[in-house]
């Protein structure tokens, strides 16, 4: 139990350093298909938000470099992948509508996600 104590208290001054209240006031809502399958994950390797799309047997990864530390820009931006592209996709942060049209494009292809 003391372990998961200092884990959290940990936690707690992580989010307090980073800011993660006052970014997920910057987030925007994101406006999902009906028929998607949508899976959250925990952040990893420098991203602030992760979360999977499924759908017609595709699947894209996207995640949000809030610190535009990740992928060489300077803005904080989302950036969407499938394991057939060959270069992500990356989208400014408010650019919510063009990246859920791509992922939708991805998703409905039929024979791979290559683009």
């Amino acid at each position: 139990m003391n372990n998961y104590i200092n884990n959290y208290e940990r936690r707690f001054a992580i989010e307090d350093e980073e800011k993660w209240k006052t970014i997920a006031d910057e987030i925007p809502y994101l406006k999902f298909d009906d028929k998607w399958e949508v899976k959250i994950a925990p952040p990893w390797a420098g991203a602030i938000v992760r979360f999977f799309v499924k759908y017609n047997n595709n699947q894209v990864s996207v995640y949000l470099d809030y610190y535009a530390k990740l992928g060489g820009v300077s803005h904080p931006y989302w950036e969407i992948y499938d394991h057939k592209m060959r270069d992500p996709a990356r989208f400014w942060l408010n650019e919510t509508k063009e990246m859920m049209y791509r992922i939708r494009r991805l998703l409905n292809k039929k024979g791979g996600n290559n683009e």
